[in-house]
């Protein structure tokens, strides 16, 4: 503890440094005293020698975020490391527009009013121009928050950093959870393609989340026992991070089967070097937009969807509830203390799975005799019928085979999807089917003579 006293008409700040060596300084007023001998304490409780302002070399916040940059990176997941690293680029950026661009950034310009202005400039300016959400802001605020007070808690310019504040934010109000169904997952399915697709099928067949699926490895897989080791380095959540086994659904192993073994991962990406292992959201996005399945199981987080899409499916076929729990990583309190794994019922869970496509026909059948009394009619794919508000990507995304009625010599045109979801379904240059059939209920297409194939089905179907 430092001690003032006066003398002389002067007042003393005395006190001992870490290492038991006696200090002292004169201040001309006791206002003076009393603000070094605050300064004093702080430094000595962190175990610092104190030292005059003029005689350390003032503190930038570049190079000081710089080092919780590369803190974040060491002790976080990559994913959560590079959006910290984003969200504090974002900080900087704000900073230099408000001080000037390669002006000092000393650490006595934090405070709060400083965290709410920010967080009032980062309205604008989001992706592609668009406005960001509250959620959004709120998220990059905390990530300040955060290296603020890392930066107090530092041994080296801890005593140079204003206590930490933190901002009041609004929060979004919580959302109805909705979960897709099988029939909708598979929808979507269909209408992916490339890597995008078998990362959608790994998702709706196993419940992890998008990361841990771009992370499996073949060597993860035993395809002989019929097992998925879950590896802990791709866990979240500290119960992922310990790593579990899992079984597979014998749908899956059939598919995993046929895939070609083109590198080390089960889930092949084709994006750029650096970010070759993160998929985006967007991609997958798209998909959910194009298939017509319901907006709110999937809207915001595309990937998740077939995580909730998992659970609450297995939880609706009657699964036990603590190992659908297992299956995706989540912990179960106490119970999990006591519960060994090899004891939960897992293959039982996995085996309420359906095959793609299985739910599909089902659905159909519920709804066939509201499509009897359908009338018929006439589409043809001219370039006109296209549904101008799909982009040319989704137009090139067959939906269905090519199919000619014998003997029309038609030209066997590919259906587009716009097409599909406008005209009502069919395929060929030119035929009769039944009015449009949603593909959010019934991840099918009929035909005129009955016959109904899931999108991502055989693609030979009798004419």
């Amino acid at each position: 503890m430092a001690s003032i006293d006066k003398r002389n008409g002067e007042w003393r700040v005395r006190w001992r440094d870490p290492d038991g060596q006696a200090r002292s300084r004169q201040c001309p007023t006791k206002a003076a005293a009393t603000a070094l001998a605050r300064e004093v304490e702080a430094a000595v409780a962190l175990g610092r020698r104190w030292q005059p302002r003029d005689a350390r070399a003032e503190a930038d916040l570049r190079t000081l975020l710089k080092d919780y940059a590369e803190e974040c990176a060491r002790v976080l997941r990559p994913g959560t490391a590079v959006r910290y690293a984003l969200g504090l680029d974002l900080w900087l950026r704000y900073l230099e527009k408000v001080h000037g661009k390669g002006k000092p950034l000393p650490p006595s310009i934090l405070t709060r009013r400083m965290l709410a202005d920010w967080y009032g400039d980062l309205k604008h300016g989001g992706l592609h121009g668009h406005d960001r959400s509250d959620a959004t802001r709120r998220k990059i605020v905390e990530v300040g928050q955060l290296a603020w007070k890392w930066l107090y808690d530092n041994d080296e310019t801890g005593a140079e950093i204003p206590p930490p504040r933190s901002l009041r934010m609004a929060r979004e109000p919580a959302k109805l959870t909705v979960a897709p169904t099988w029939a909708e997952m598979d929808t979507v399915i269909g209408v992916l393609r490339g890597w995008h697709q078998r990362l959608a099928i790994v998702l709706r067949f196993t419940g992890l989340r998008c990361q841990q699926a771009m992370g499996l490895r073949w060597r993860d897989l035993d395809l002989d026992r019929g097992r998925l080791t879950i590896r802990g380095e791709l866990g979240k959540s500290r119960q992922e991070q310990r790593g579990r086994i899992m079984p597979v659904s014998p749908f899956l192993l059939a598919l995993l089967k046929t895939w070609e073994h083109t590198d080390e991962w089960i889930v092949s990406s084709n994006r750029y070097k650096d970010r070759e292992r993160m998929a985006r959201a967007r991609d997958v996005e798209r998909g959910w937009a194009r298939s017509g399945v319901r907006q709110e199981a999937w809207e915001g987080r595309p990937h998740h969807a077939f995580r909730k899409g998992f659970v609450s499916e297995l939880k609706r076929a009657g699964a036990d509830a603590d190992a659908v729990e297992f299956l995706v990583g989540h912990s179960l309190g106490l119970r999990g203390v006591y519960i060994d794994p090899d004891a939960l019922p897992l293959a039982a869970a996995v085996e309420r799975i359906p095959g793609l496509g299985d739910q599909a026909a089902g659905e159909q059948a519920r709804f066939d005799g509201a499509l009897a009394e359908e009338p018929l009619r006439l589409i043809t794919l001219d370039d006109d019928e296209r549904d101008p508000g799909f982009s040319p990507r989704s137009r090139r995304d067959p939906v269905c085979p090519t199919r000619v009625p014998a003997g029309s010599g038609g030209s066997g045109k590919v259906l587009s999807l716009a097409a599909f979801r406008k005209n009502g379904g069919g395929g060929g240059s030119r035929t009769r089917v039944r009015s449009i059939i949603q593909l959010s209920r019934y991840v099918a297409f009929r035909k005129l003579s009955g016959e109904c194939r899931p999108l991502w089905g055989p693609s030979r179907l009798p004419v």
